[in-house]
């Protein structure tokens, strides 16, 4: 595989040729591939060239995110759904909950879609009910979580130190003595985080070790090493996380407070193809949502209530294959955490509101470290403040309306931010695409000479330590 160039991405925006989208369309990937080789070996735009050459990845990438068979798909909900029907097996599918392509002609299921369907309280609650066992509404750890947010409130401020495990590695399949390079996502200096400090990482005398700036846009730790037995490429780290508390529900006149955020940039207001884009879609939806309303303020607001009320969290396929991030959930309903946190921030934008990127981990104690992502919007009174769409839908899922209003404009402590900036290379750069060209939140590994899939890599990330000061 030759060499990526990672502004090659911005060719996403072109369209295919229609031979090949028709065959992608019916799952034909081999076919598609085929008919892209032949564009290829014409005289055609370079933007055309490099949508073409992006697409090829895509359709190697796509069938692996959809591995079940109807037949198969129905026997792994009814181990946690044992009563389901024929007819609900095909409500879910038409409700979007169980997302398909064809893959050769034949509908083939999305591979966590049994995660998806019991994101669902109603799924959740009769799955436990139907196999006699007990109904948790809130994952671990989240008790603890909303009494630090209470206590939040309560006091204006909060704060939290971690010390964090993370690894990944090759699995043994797919490993052979060769140059591996890996990055790991670490913590910038985010505004809410401090005292950032490295505690441990591979070494080695056969092992290159580059740490970027602490201000880099998607922060990692690299590693290179040309390897004759495999093993896991480690980093350890401690950080404080200190948030503030803000309510933006409140009707009073906040003018004469001072901005203490240092502004914004030109960046913060702009597309930024292919994914933040100002198409006409999203350009009439925000004038839709945001209509009569005068200030700042009320237009994010008005925004983050059309997110979290509309659209349904729900995992995710690959974002490389998704050609449309921000306008996805617009067209279809749902999204995870970065593409409900893309079309909010796709949404302001267009409002004339600043905003941007932040993601890296969401923790639960005891142990548990969970790949997030949330945004960043600029109010000139307030300066930056938080908005996490997917925990405050997840409020108005579970009628918890005050945890909904809590997500616009704050965050818990409990977070782990790596990354500032949707979008940007890593230092060093990948020779190949990332699995995630716009995000790093488990981290990136490849050979010298080729790229490795999802299926040949395992990550870990767990918490060492953590404490409220």
């Amino acid at each position: 595989m030759n060499a990526f160039r990672f502004e090659s991405l911005s060719a996403l925006t072109a369209p295919l040729p229609e031979d090949v989208e028709h065959l992608r369309e019916i799952g034909d990937f081999d076919g598609a591939a085929r008919h892209i080789s032949l564009w290829l070996s014409r005289e055609i735009p370079d933007v055309l060239r490099d949508r073409l050459l992006l697409e090829k990845e895509i359709l190697r990438r796509l069938p692996e995110d959809y591995p079940y068979s109807e037949t198969k798909m129905k026997l792994k909900l009814r181990k946690y759904l044992p009563g389901l029907t024929e007819k609900e097996f095909h409500m879910l599918s038409d409700e979007g909950r169980l997302d398909w392509v064809f893959v050769a002609g034949e509908k083939h299921y999305f591979v966590d879609a049994v995660d998806v369907v019991l994101n669902d309280p109603a799924w959740a609650k009769r799955s436990a009910a139907e196999l006699h066992e007990p109904y948790e509404e809130y994952p671990e750890g989240y008790d603890i979580v909303r009494s630090t947010i209470s206590t939040m409130k309560s006091a204006g401020t909060c704060a939290a130190s971690f010390k964090v495990h993370a690894e990944i590695r090759i699995k043994d399949s797919a490993f052979h003595p060769g140059v591996v390079r890996a990055w790991l996502p670490i913590p910038n200096d985010a505004r809410q985080q401090s005292e950032i400090r490295l505690l441990d990482y591979t070494k080695g005398d056969r092992v290159r070790v580059e740490i970027a700036k602490l201000h880099a846009p998607q922060r990692t730790i690299y590693f290179e090493e040309a390897m004759t037995e495999n093993h896991p490429f480690i980093v350890e780290y401690s950080y404080t996380n200190r948030v503030n508390y803000t309510d933006l529900w409140r009707d009073e006149d906040r003018t004469s407070l001072q901005d203490r955020s240092g502004g914004f940039t030109d960046e913060d207001l702009e597309e930024q193809l292919p994914h933040i884009r100002f198409t006409p879609l999203l350009t009439a939806l925000s004038k839709s949502i945001t209509e009569g309303l005068t200030t700042p303020l009320e237009k994010a607001r008005a925004i983050y209530d059309y997110v979290t009320k509309n659209i349904r969290y729900s995992y995710m396929r690959n974002y490389f294959t998704i050609i449309r991030l921000a306008e996805y959930p617009a067209i279809m309903g749902k999204g995870d955490c970065g593409i409900q946190s893309l079309l909010f921030i796709t949404l302001c934008r267009i409002a004339g509101i600043p905003a941007r990127w932040q993601s890296g981990n969401s923790l639960r104690p005891p142990k548990r470290v969970g790949s997030h992502d949330w945004a960043e919007f600029y109010i000139r009174q307030y300066g930056w403040l938080f908005a996490d769409c997917s925990f405050g839908g997840g409020g108005y899922a579970h009628g918890d309306e005050e945890r909904r209003k809590f997500y616009f404009g704050n965050l818990d402590p409990f977070r782990d931010v790596a990354n500032s900036a949707f979008q940007k290379q890593l230092a060093p750069s990948p020779k190949y695409i990332r699995r995630d060209p716009y995000d790093n939140q488990s981290g990136e590994i490849e050979y010298q000479e080729r790229p490795l899939s999802d299926q040949e890599i395992e990550t870990e990330k767990y918490m060492m330590e953590w404490k409220l000061i």
